[in-house]
């Protein structure tokens, strides 16, 4: 299961009480006992690389497109798998999980 996290956020926001409540644990529909679970930081937040990292104007520009593209390369390539059961996100991460549906 792949969930990605909205505009200000990252993969870590999703586990605050406001997401994590609702979603994670024991009986909830992202239960890591029976899910193996990604939260990953899309390109420009969080832990990721970003244009405030030093590299400032210089960095790639970058749209929805390119993220969904590292994210696809992070779970296939990074971590090998071939099937997710489900894509999910807030806000940002809505419109990736729908350009995820899309192609």
């Amino acid at each position: 299961m792949l969930v990605l996290h909205g505009t200000g956020g990252s993969g870590a926001s999703m586990l605050s009480p406001a997401f994590a409540g609702e979603l994670f644990g024991a009986g909830q529909p992202l239960d890591a006992s029976k899910y193996y679970i990604i939260l990953p930081d899309g390109i420009g937040h969080g832990k990721s690389s970003k244009p405030s990292d030093g590299m400032k104007t210089s960095f790639p520009k970058y749209d929805y497109d390119d993220m969904v593209e590292a994210q696809h390369r992070l779970v296939t390539e990074g971590l090998g798998v071939k099937h997710l059961r489900l894509v999910i996100g807030n806000s940002m991460g809505g419109m990736h999980s729908w350009l995820w549906g899309a192609k």
